[in-house]
């Protein structure tokens, strides 16, 4: 593969639109004994792909990445974006526009839209995106185990502007559950609406995915879920039910919410007041205490820009939402 030149750059860089670019994904840490994927199997292994970008034309809305394996077992698609998190528990739900009354009746959306109108939810450009499948997979081993296992796509693109003549490069890592952590959890693992924290199912480096960023001719319809390779499947589908929603809907948002520094926070407060005023008094105090719920300070600073009583919002009639 020949090094970028600063041309091929701007593919990687226009938005809104789409952009497709074929590269190599370099295995650099054996697989093996999760999968007998063959992709997966030996140290320096290369399998050819074709990852593809695209941009809705909301402002806020998530960037798609799509990434197509050429193994030697066959095609193996998965398809994500730069959100790890879905808004519903239901896959066949679109997301709604904000101005209806979808986010203060659905706490499950709260991780999402934390995620969505911060900082993270707007990268640069493709290039210093990460890319997240939306799919949780099940990796089975020559020996017939099984664990459940979550993909991510990290940006190795420095952080600077500055174009370098070097391959455009994500790192896939994996995250890895067993059947009995699975049981452990306090939330479903299947629940799209939840991240797996990273301090108890750390990514564990699987190789590097390099593009070329010369136009590839690819559209949305060329990636299909279905196609997967042997060692790599779905759970089955009495187990992606998620439970009924509790109080774990506030404890990841507002997790990522306590995360932020003191700069992301008024970015993110900033977002969503921007977004939210306007609405209906009844809907903006529902949603305030929803924030509450997930961290008094979140609520707090929502309730402000908005020039709203935090205390209104906290009455019972909106306050007691489960």
């Amino acid at each position: 593969m020949r090094p970028l030149l600063v041309q091929d750059y701007k593919l990687m860089e226009q938005k809104p639109g789409t952009a497709a670019a074929y590269g190599v994904f370099t295995l650099t840490h054996d697989l093996s004994h999760w999968t007998q994927a063959s992709l997966f199997s030996g140290s320096g292994k290369q399998t050819e792909c074709l990852a593809l970008f695209s941009t809705p034309s909301a402002e806020r809305a998530p960037i798609g990445l799509d990434v197509k394996f050429f193994t030697d077992e066959g095609r193996w698609d998965i398809t994500g974006s730069n959100v790890p998190v879905q808004f519903s528990r239901d896959p066949s739900r679109t997301p709604p526009v904000i101005a209806k009354d979808f986010w203060p009746l659905s706490p499950e959306s709260l991780h999402y839209i934390t995620l969505l109108f911060s900082d993270r939810g707007a990268p640069a450009n493709y290039r210093h995106m990460h890319g997240y499948p939306r799919q949780t997979f099940t990796l089975t081993s020559s020996e017939n185990n099984r664990t459940w296992a979550k993909f991510r796509f990290h940006s190795m693109q420095p952080a600077t502007s500055a174009v370098h003549e070097s391959t455009a490069a994500w790192r896939l890592s994996v995250q890895v559950m067993t059947e009995a952590e699975a049981g452990q959890l306090e939330f479903s693992p299947f629940d799209p609406t939840k991240i797996w924290p990273r301090s108890r199912f750390p990514p564990h480096e699987a190789g590097i995915m390099e593009l070329n960023p010369i136009p590839a001719e690819a559209g949305p319809e060329a990636f299909d879920p279905a196609n997967i390779v042997p060692g790599i499947g779905y759970p089955p589908e009495n187990l992606l039910h998620p439970p009924a929603p509790g109080g774990d809907d506030y404890a990841q948002p507002g997790n990522l919410f306590r995360l932020m520094n003191t700069s992301e926070r008024e970015h993110l407060t900033a977002n969503l007041v921007a977004t939210m005023r306007g609405l209906p008094e009844h809907i903006l105090l529902q949603q305030i205490a929803h924030f509450f719920l997930c961290d008094p300070a979140y609520g707090k600073l929502i309730a402000g820009g908005l020039g709203l009583s935090l205390d209104q919002a906290l009455a019972p009639v909106n306050f007691n939402l489960n």
